[in-house]
């Protein structure tokens, strides 16, 4: 069998790898201790932004319950009201920092310029965009091939020339602002050099061209990483984890294999064989450490609540019950008091005093039989009141 071929890791003379976008997110109470209420604490915080800095800054306008303004170096859109805050169960304060703002600040984020106070770990991240820039006289867009494990791949040409390719798909959202299930990351390489023409952002020209001499042949690869993903995959939540963006960029840039259009390659894509391809990667694949879901045990207080509310239930669609619906009821929740779950949760033991409650079992004994009958809704309220395990009335042992 043939070996397989070892992939290149590209190295270019120039290159800079950097956060291109960043957006942050974070509650105005949070920034104000003591032992106020969350509402008086936003109006101190409220207070204290706009005359530190929404005062000095330009009012954009009111957008989707926001007040914008924009600084030398961020957008800040804020919900003055706490009560509408609560209400859409957003963040207060949103922060979008400008890219001229994060290239000068590199991978520093002691530059990173905060409205509010300096704790990174009041700062949620919304979404950031890690990027590499690099200068090369081969242009790999156009006569290459991408191996990875996006299923989405689209390009966009311009006179028949590959300028920018997408990998993956920004997270989509359904009616009622749930996202569809996504990667939650989207890669975008492109022409660097040749959108700076087209834009003419002349900041940006001058920013690169002290870095890479000029702006010839200069290509980026950017990754953009939105919360849903940092948070369920890498356990990346506040500005406290910044540095962890890189390993993040490493461990999903890593895995793209970029190979030439050679017939060779071409046969062993079309057959499948894609570890015999020879092909070369931006980035050594870094292993990161994937945040476990933890599988959801009902608590022994919800199970008792749930066993409560399914019997009152249950005794309310009995008829001509009001006089022995109170014993019955007291029966019941001393029961419910009386509840052990052992550790593997599988029996469920009963115990009672039985000069306290035998005349009363007994009695609620004969009486649930004789109720039984149409559908048998004892046996239906059973399996609500112990779900999501299945009932099973032989794990009830009474003693």
């Amino acid at each position: 069998m043939k070996n397989k071929p070892v992939d290149t890791i590209l190295n270019f003379a120039d290159s800079v790898h950097y956060i291109e976008t960043l957006y942050i997110q974070t509650n105005l109470y949070s920034h104000v201790a003591g032992e106020l209420s969350n509402d008086k604490k936003h109006k101190i915080a409220m207070d204290k932004l706009y005359d530190e800095v929404l005062s000095k800054a330009e009012f954009l306008g009111h957008s989707n319950t926001r007040d914008w303004y924009k600084t030398d170096n961020y957008k800040i859109g804020v919900i003055t009201d706490y009560d509408k805050a609560m209400q859409c169960n957003w963040y207060s304060c949103v922060i979008q920092y400008f890219q001229h703002h994060m290239w000068e600040c590199m991978a520093d984020i002691n530059k990173l310029e905060l409205p509010l106070t300096s704790n990174r770990e009041l700062y949620n991240i919304q979404r950031a965009d890690a990027t590499l820039i690099y200068k090369s006289d081969i242009d790999y867009l156009n006569g290459y091939g991408i191996i990875s494990k996006y299923r989405k791949q689209h390009t966009i040409e311009k006179s028949g020339v590959i300028e920018t390719k997408y990998l993956g798909s920004r997270p989509s959202k359904k009616k009622g602002n749930k996202p569809k299930s996504s990667s939650g990351n989207m890669v975008r390489w492109y022409n660097k050099t040749n959108e700076l023409k087209d834009t003419e952002n002349y900041k940006k020209i001058e920013l690169l061209s002290k870095t890479f001499g000029d702006i010839e042949d200069l290509y980026t690869i950017e990754l953009e990483m939105n919360r849903e993903f940092l948070l369920r995959t890498m356990n990346i939540d506040s500005l406290k984890d910044f540095n962890k963006l890189k390993l993040a960029y490493k461990n999903i840039i890593g895995t793209m294999r970029v190979y030439k259009l050679t017939d060779e390659n071409r046969k062993h894509i079309a057959d499948n064989h894609r570890n015999r391809v020879t092909a070369c990667r931006f980035a050594e694949w870094v292993e990161y450490e994937r945040v476990v879901k933890k599988k959801y045990e009902p608590s022994v207080k919800y199970l008792i609540d749930r066993m409560a509310k399914s019997s009152n239930r249950y005794l309310d669609t009995i008829p001509n019950m009001d006089d022995r619906k109170k014993e019955s009821l007291k029966v019941i929740n001393l029961l419910m008091e009386r509840v052990v779950i052992s550790d593997g949760l599988s029996d469920m033991v009963v115990t009672y005093e039985p000069s306290e409650l035998g005349l009363e079992i007994e009695y609620m004994d004969d009486k649930i039989e004789s109720y039984r009958g149409f559908n048998d809704l004892l046996q239906v309220e059973a399996q609500r009141a112990f779900s999501p395990y299945k009932y099973n009335p032989k794990l009830r042992k009474v003693s």
